[in-house]
């Protein structure tokens, strides 16, 4: 984005991986440069030509860019392998965010040879957000509602999780976004993104239970706009327990198999009471008990 040439050589050169746009004169141009390789760029939008070459001198070797939108878009060469003249769609080109959209011609659509892979393996992404030595912003959780180990949260309570960058909503549903409780099991529920804040939220169903812990997941197909994925990330909170009197009743006692040896505690039948399932060694058996 200057007045004259983008990139101006007069001897041997690669250009690769570049996004070259907005220039007074030329994209790329070269006198002499017989072999140069201008490949895997975006070249859009020059006041004069996309890549050029003086008159007479031989071309370069040109292939996988996109060159668009240009005055003209090819000067004393032409189009080679794997070249487009497509809108590459920017994010936000007028502020000079030229990261691609997901659905940007451009993406996978370099030389599909492994040595030119993006850093997560996948095939070359044209311009500067593409190819090997493309940086890449790993989307994180930064904060989540609850807080991690968050104790006495409400039982009707929304889960939610705050990215560092803004997210692809398309990834983020009921199969990429869950809550398990330990003795409710898993809740569905609607699964909801905002952009501005970044921040994806879990509405349940159904209320959790009291004083159960509670694992939320984000999974690692969860994406980000610009298409890197999530890692991954789980955290725990706990329900509030309502309060009692703080007296004990006499205990009771109620026969199960032969030589119990463990005991699990969960909601088997949803009534929303706790109930109890033991197992027993010697009668080769299981005994619940309904609350």
């Amino acid at each position: 984005d200057n007045m004259y040439t983008g990139v101006d050589m007069s001897s041997l050169a690669n250009v690769i991986n570049n996004t070259i746009s907005n220039n007074g004169s030329g994209g790329v141009h070269g006198s002499g440069w017989g072999n140069c390789i201008v490949m895997n760029n975006i070249i859009t939008g020059n006041s004069s030509y996309g890549i050029g070459t003086g008159t007479g001198w031989p071309p370069p070797i040109i292939s996988y860019n996109d060159v668009w939108n240009n005055g003209v878009n090819y000067q004393n060469c032409s189009a080679g392998t794997g070249d487009i003249s497509s809108d590459p769609l920017f994010v936000d080109e007028p502020n000079g965010d030229f990261h691609l959209q997901p659905i940007s011609p451009c993406i996978d659509s370099g030389n599909p040879n492994s040595v030119y892979n993006d850093p997560d393996g996948s095939r070359n992404d044209m311009g500067a957000y593409g190819g090997p030595g493309a940086t890449v912003s790993t989307p994180e959780v930064s904060f989540t509602i609850p807080n991690q180990n968050e104790l006495n949260v409400l039982y009707g309570t929304d889960v939610s999780g705050i990215f560092s960058v803004d997210m692809d909503s398309l990834t983020i549903n009921s199969l990429t976004f869950r809550a398990h409780g330990h003795l409710t099991g898993l809740h569905t529920g609607t699964v909801s993104y905002d952009s501005a804040s970044k921040m994806a939220t879990l509405n349940p169903d159904n209320d959790f239970t009291y004083g159960e812990v509670v694992t939320s997941i984000l999974t690692k197909d969860i994406q980000s706009f610009y298409g890197d994925s999530l890692e991954g990330y789980v955290w725990q909170f706990t329900s509030i327990v309502d309060g009692g009197s703080g007296v004990y009743n006499f205990f009771n006692t109620y026969a199960v198999g032969n030589a119990p040896i463990s005991v699990i505690s969960a909601d088997f039948d949803n009534d929303g009471n706790l109930d109890l399932a033991i197992a027993n060694e010697s009668s080769n058996n299981v005994s619940v008990l309904l609350g």
